[in-house]
């Protein structure tokens, strides 16, 4: 066969790579922002192609497998993503006179690199001040959050307006003002300043648009923010010191033990709910903030699938500083921490779901194994006990209650709660299974609660979610 070369089309987006045998060592990746990925090729000399096979590598050639793609045309093939992530090919063209080239062997790079990323880049405008003037040019300072892999070396780019009154009709302000492009701005941490080149009006409206190296955008906006720096106070102009404000204390105090980006643990204390009076007004032209915190729970799930901790953790924050009040968040939250092996984080996160909402499921039923695995069964075992009182007909929660009663000695107990499983759910052949195991270990199924008899130790139970291994301690007779 001719020799050939691949090129791959995404959009506007053209990469070419030789191949085969003048591939780079470190291909350019492509950033695409569809899980459709569309994979051309050229061959020369018009030779024909009568069969394409592909292979794909998500760990850049170390290994590779057998790709399912579709023929889209007479020199293309159509590779469908199962999620975002980075993605290698190998294509082999196939033809009456042979092989364009053998399969991959691991070890063997891929012939091109492609980024599927269809998650927009997260901004949040949590402040905006007016700096001092440059003469007659306004200047803001903004306090952003922005999470994004895929970024770039480019800032955010500032658009801005004069505000949009509040009460405004068309007498009072005819036509909405119409947004002006400043242009991109560098972030530099949680920070944007941007310093105009001119004027601003007295009050102004922020947007902010953040776009990644796959085209997606996300954008935020800040309304009414004055441009005129507040005048100095007597004292500063006399030269005295101003008294000392208080440090700002956020509602999540901050973990720095995952990285790149921290992480907070539960707060203490019950997070106040603000007034509807004194909510932003730029609230009705803003997406809903619980659609929004819906959003990054969504995207923190699937970073936590791919193991990305940091950003998954960083998405449910985001989240929270949106819905402060949402117990379930917590839950997740508390998730993360496990999988980052800060049981004591999780534990107060599952604590703190439980003060917003008492009877979650979910709260209880990780706090219980949270318990377990730190060797507090009174309270895994209370928290348990509550549990199936919110849930009774859930076997895997009466499985566990009777693993705590067991190793706290309470035979009799442990006996009821395990054949409860079983009348639970008796078409659960996992739950059936291991309720069986443990009953025909310890004796006789019983139907009445009775005293409690000597203990023997059982395994611990950790969320299955947060990955953990067992606690080899007190894992002696049962085998889940």
């Amino acid at each position: 066969m001719s020799r050939v070369c691949m090129r791959f089309h995404a959009f506007l987006l053209l990469i070419a790579a030789c191949w085969p045998g003048t591939v780079r060592a470190e291909l350019p990746r492509c950033f695409v922002a569809t899980r459709s990925v569309l994979l051309s090729f050229e061959v020369g000399d018009g030779a024909p192609v009568d069969r394409v096979e592909a292979w794909v590598t998500t760990d850049n050639g170390a290994t590779w497998r057998s790709a399912h793609v579709s023929r889209d045309a007479a020199n293309a093939v159509r590779f469908q993503a199962p999620a975002d992530g980075t993605f290698g090919f190998f294509l082999v063209l196939v033809n009456d006179s042979g092989r364009s080239a053998p399969p991959p062997n691991p070890g063997t790079p891929p012939q091109i690199v492609v980024v599927v990323d269809t998650a927009a880049p997260i901004v949040q405008i949590h402040g905006a001040r007016p700096l001092a003037h440059r003469g007659n040019a306004g200047a803001l300072r903004l306090d952003v959050s922005l999470i994004e892999e895929n970024l770039g070396s480019g800032g955010v780019r500032v658009f801005y307006r004069a505000a949009v009154a509040r009460d405004r009709t068309p007498a009072t302000q005819p036509r909405e003002p119409v947004w002006q492009d400043a242009g991109i701005v560098p972030l530099a941490g949680d920070v944007v300043e941007w310093h105009a080149d001119h004027a601003l009006p007295p009050v102004v409206d922020v947007r902010l648009v953040a776009t990644d190296l796959a085209g997606n955008q996300g954008s935020d906006e800040i309304l009414g923010v004055p441009t005129t720096p507040p005048a100095p106070s007597p004292a500063q102009v006399s030269g005295s010191s101003p008294p000392a404000s208080p440090p700002a204390v956020g509602p999540l105090p901050r973990d720095r033990r995952i990285e790149p980006v921290a992480l907070r643990p539960s707060p203490a204390s019950r997070p106040t709910r603000t007034p509807p009076a004194a909510r932003n007004a730029a609230d009705a032209a803003r997406p809903s903030k619980r659609a929004r915190a819906r959003m990054l729970q969504q995207q923190a799930a699937r970073f936590l699938a791919g193991g990305k901790l940091a950003l998954a953790g960083a998405r449910i924050e985001q989240a929270l500083r949106l819905v402060p009040d949402d117990p379930n968040l917590y839950v997740d939250l508390g998730g993360v921490f496990f999988r980052n092996r800060q049981v004591d984080d999780a534990r107060r996160a599952f604590l703190h779901a439980l003060e917003l909402a008492p009877d979650l499921p979910r709260a209880l039923e990780n706090l219980a194994l949270v318990e377990a695995i730190q060797n507090r069964y009174a309270s895994a075992r209370a928290h348990l006990k509550h549990l199936v009182r919110v849930e009774p007909r859930a076997a895997r929660h009466w499985l566990h209650l009777g693993d705590v009663e067991h190793v706290l000695g309470h035979e009799h107990e442990a006996r009821a709660a395990w054949q409860r499983a079983l009348r639970c759910e008796p078409k659960n052949a996992t739950v059936c299974q291991k309720a069986k195991k443990r009953l025909a270990l310890f004796g006789p199924p019983v139907r009445a609660m009775g005293g409690p008899d000597a203990a023997r130790g059982p395994e611990n139970h950790a969320p299955q979610e947060a990955g953990l291994p067992e606690h080899s301690a007190h894992r002696r007779d049962l085998r889940r």
